[in-house]
């Protein structure tokens, strides 16, 4: 695995802890429907991992346009 590759990966697993993190404190803090779906954290994960998909996507291309 090359070291950008490898970078890049854990830059993925510490974006989709810190965005997992902050949905689940807000769901929390705040009176949410969301607490009415079982379980939440299934919708919180899944918000998360689009959230990361997303953020990933535009830093991998933002850093081959830079190649």
């Amino acid at each position: 695995m090359s070291k950008t590759k490898e970078e890049l990966d854990q830059l993925e697993d510490k974006v989709r802890e810190a965005v997992l993190a902050a949905l689940g404190d807000l769901a929390a803090q705040y009176d949410l429907p969301l607490h009415t779906i079982q379980p939440p954290e299934s919708i919180i994960e899944a918000a998360a991992v689009a959230a990361t998909q997303v953020f990933m996507a535009f830093e991998r291309g933002y850093r081959m346009s830079g190649e």
